[in-house]
């Protein structure tokens, strides 16, 4: 959809060669939007809530719960794996 609104805002039809035009539009769908995504998901990272503290909570939080459900009813898969050094 990206590329078939990039080509229609610059009025480029099926039987139309490539312009320059087509071309930087196609270009920039292709790769600069996955840069843009990349790059806004690297910022979004710097407000994660989780860290190393919370992860241990959570994790040990599962494992109290290992073999029932928690307080909202989702049942728990069983026991997991942690590297001690996480």
């Amino acid at each position: 959809m990206l590329i078939g609104g990039a080509l229609s805002y610059i009025g480029y039809t099926k039987d139309m060669p490539w312009s320059p035009e087509a071309y930087w539009a196609f270009l920039f769908v292709m790769l600069g939007v996955p840069i843009l995504g990349h790059i806004a998901s690297i910022i979004a990272y710097i407000w994660y809530p989780i860290n190393r503290e919370f992860y241990r909570k959570m994790y040990d939080d599962l494992q109290e719960n290992a073999g029932g459900s928690n307080e909202a009813g989702i049942p728990s898969v069983g026991r997991i794996s942690l590297n001690e050094t996480v």
